[in-house]
């Protein structure tokens, strides 16, 4: 019976010791993006919360070097050619009402007239405010490179935000 114990208890260990390895979030890096010309933003009902995707042209340097507008870069070097061009940034329990004031097809500009409840909502404004104006924020991501679904079809990778801020 303590033979048997032994085996299970085991067992457990390393099937949460596996569970944990799973759950382990990729390693995050500082990111900055200087918002305005160039840039775009898609603001997308997910979940219990909203996804913002922000399309921005690579810089080639890195943030400390300064900035264009509608540009992205890691703190110490620039994106590279096999990283996305894209930021996704969600927002668990935020539903906004937008309101698109301005731009074209490729320059948007929102206004927000409503939000939710959540721990990100300074962000949130921050990041919208930021991309409307031109102004630069700082955040934490990781590249989650382009994959293909069970079913076939290819799910285009994108910079994934962790952390926002400095």
């Amino acid at each position: 019976m303590k033979s048997l114990l032994r085996i299970f208890f085991g067992a457990v260990l390393v099937m949460a010791s596996f569970v944990s390895l799973v759950q382990a979030a990729p390693q995050s890096y500082p990111l900055v993006c200087k918002g305005g010309a160039g840039s775009s933003l898609r603001i997308i009902p997910y979940g219990d919360g909203t996804k913002l995707k922000f399309y921005f042209k690579k810089s080639p340097r890195g943030a400390t070097s300064g900035l264009s507008k509608g540009t992205c870069a890691w703190l110490d070097r620039g994106i590279s050619s096999n990283e996305s061009n894209s930021l996704s940034m969600y927002f668990e329990n935020i539903r906004p009402r937008v309101e698109l004031i301005g731009g074209n097809a490729n320059q948007r500009r929102y206004k927000i007239i409503h939000w939710g409840a959540s721990n990100d909502l300074h962000f949130f404004k921050k990041v919208i405010s930021a991309i409307n104006s031109g102004a630069e924020f700082h955040l934490h991501a990781y590249n989650q490179p382009s994959r293909r679904l069970s079913n076939g079809r290819r799910l285009r990778g994108s910079l994934k935000a962790t952390k926002f801020g400095p």
